[in-house]
């Protein structure tokens, strides 16, 4: 996991109403990878056919493989106000990083991950994770 420092991240989502809101995250984020396999296959492992056709090992194959990055968001200190707005981007149908503005990316968030931490009512953040479209899978 990579922590990106300086790099700000502005998502839009579409609100309960039919319109679309913004926010721009300017805290440090954690980016991973998240990696399935989709399809495997068991064959069997003998090397020498007269002695272990009968009784050989298997060996369990991959036969694809799909990845997708991760980034874990996290805000700047927001108001009251702005924490309970942001907690609405958990029951948003379309979200999209807009951070290259000519190519927004949708997003899909993972809706039990939503945090949220208060420091004795003078400091609110929120921090959520989100999978991005896959971006390397592997047939064999």
């Amino acid at each position: 996991m990579a922590v990106a420092q300086g790099v700000s991240i502005t998502l839009s989502w579409l609100n309960s109403l039919g319109g679309w809101e913004y926010f721009t995250f300017t805290q440090n984020k954690t980016w991973g990878y998240n990696s399935v396999s989709e399809s495997q296959l068991e064959r069997s492992g003998f090397t020498d056919w007269d002695t272990d056709f009968i009784s050989g090992d298997t060996i369990l194959e991959e036969l694809r493989i799909k990845a997708s990055e991760t980034l874990t968001i996290r805000s700047q200190d927001v108001s009251d106000g702005q924490v309970a707005a942001l907690a609405r981007l958990r029951f948003s149908l379309k979200v999209y990083d807009y951070t290259d503005s000519y190519k927004p990316v949708a997003i899909l968030l993972n809706k039990g991950s939503f945090q949220y931490y208060t420091d004795r009512d003078k400091r609110n953040v929120i921090e959520f994770q989100a999978t991005y479209p896959p971006i390397y899978i592997q047939t064999g």
